[in-house]
């Protein structure tokens, strides 16, 4: 029999278990929203209306190395990851930096597919979970759903923390959303759609 899943993330249920702040961390130019757990921050990652969808995103992120608290909010579960470099945001830097004219970022460390040749639709199974999942294959690897975004600015925003931790990120203009893809490596492919 296998033996189950370890939890590795927390759910903070309790306003008083957390403390809401703004935290400076070094691939970013502007302060990001986040918590404060016992001197740690964590960073906000997303909010999911879903909390089973969200205990079980919450789950795919610790099992590639991130730390993972979990808060309700009036819109859903909200996912912070932790932030080993952040820094807190005092009022009088976040204003300076509110003031300042942001510098033309780096190029991105993921990949935006425009044309729809570029890739295909279908289904792929991964080791961890027994449902598939929707994927698209580009160039031989396999990418499965991770979710789409109102604009362009949101979704590169968590591609570049997904990048940060080391996922290889795919994103495609679907108007009027953008859609984030992660590379699974040990997906199988399953079915074009």
């Amino acid at each position: 029999m296998p033996n189950s899943p370890v939890v590795s993330y927390q759910i903070l249920s309790d306003r008083s278990q957390y403390k809401p702040c703004k935290i400076n961390v070094p691939d970013l130019d502007r302060p990001i929203a986040a918590i404060r757990v016992n001197q740690t921050y964590y960073s906000l990652f997303q909010v999911i209306p879903d909390s089973q969808r969200a205990e079980t995103i919450a789950e795919r992120l610790t099992q590639r190395g991130d730390e993972v608290m979990i808060t309700p909010t009036p819109k859903g579960s909200a996912l912070w990851i932790k932030e080993a470099q952040g820094s807190p945001v005092s009022r009088s830097t976040q204003k300076a930096q509110n003031a300042q004219t942001p510098a033309k970022p780096p190029e991105p460390p993921y990949k935006i597919l425009n044309s729809p040749e570029d890739y295909q639709l279908g289904y792929i199974q991964v080791p961890d979970l027994n449902d598939s999942l929707e994927a698209i294959e580009c160039e031989n690897q396999y990418y499965s759903l991770f979710k789409s975004f109102p604009d362009i600015h949101q979704a590169s925003e968590i591609a570049l923390r997904l990048a940060k931790k080391g996922d290889k990120i795919l994103i495609i203009p679907n108007s009027p959303q953008f859609t984030l893809w992660i590379l699974e490596p040990d997906a199988q492919w399953l079915a074009s759609r």
